[in-house]
């Protein structure tokens, strides 16, 4: 009898002491938006630096200058396409002259993209120097969703003879839009 209940008691202890396991199950749930983002490089924000275009004798004023590469960077979840424009039809102007001080940007200012790296194509005119219009138009068409898809612009100024002295400025935008 000694054993019976030793061996019941072993047995007892040997369940109290079994390990179970059990299992739990949780869902993870993402939400995710598509976004776009593009910026100037060299400033890595959305204001590039100042760029400066001085015309300082005839031959410049009658055949232009251009500008350095500008650098621009796209990151999209999506395909997109950038346009640009320019903020005002004319130029605003710091001088002293209260005559012939109104210039259109479309008839002076041009744009070329020289590098294209973003998967896409190059809009209508833009492999060329092509103006710069108070309308949007596209200069990067389909590029590739990515995280760095750049692609270099560069500004040529053809303002020639018939414009005051004085500083002309004028704000270019960019839009990156996803398709």
């Amino acid at each position: 009898m000694k054993k019976l209940l030793t061996l019941l008691l072993i047995a007892a202890t040997s369940q109290a002491n079994a390990q179970t396991s059990t299992t739990i199950v949780q869902t993870v749930d993402m939400h995710l938006v598509n976004v776009i983002k593009i910026k100037f490089v060299n400033t890595d924000n959305n204001v590039g630096n100042t760029v400066n275009l001085s015309l300082d004798n005839m031959s410049e004023l009658a055949n232009g200058v251009t500008s350095t590469n500008q650098k621009l960077s796209v990151a999209s979840t999506k395909p997109f396409n950038v346009n640009v424009k320019s903020a005002s039809p004319t130029f605003s102007y710091t001088g002293n002259s209260q005559q012939n001080n109104v210039m259109n940007v479309d008839d002076v200012l041009m744009l070329r993209v020289n590098q294209n790296l973003t998967g896409g194509n190059i809009g209508s005119g833009y492999s060329a120097y092509n103006p710069i219009t108070y309308n949007a138009q596209n200069v990067i068409n389909g590029g590739d969703n990515g995280q760095n898809q750049q692609f270099r612009i560069k500004y040529k100024a053809v303002p020639g003879m018939g414009y005051a002295a004085g500083n002309y400025m004028a704000s270019i935008i960019y839009t990156a839009t996803q398709q």
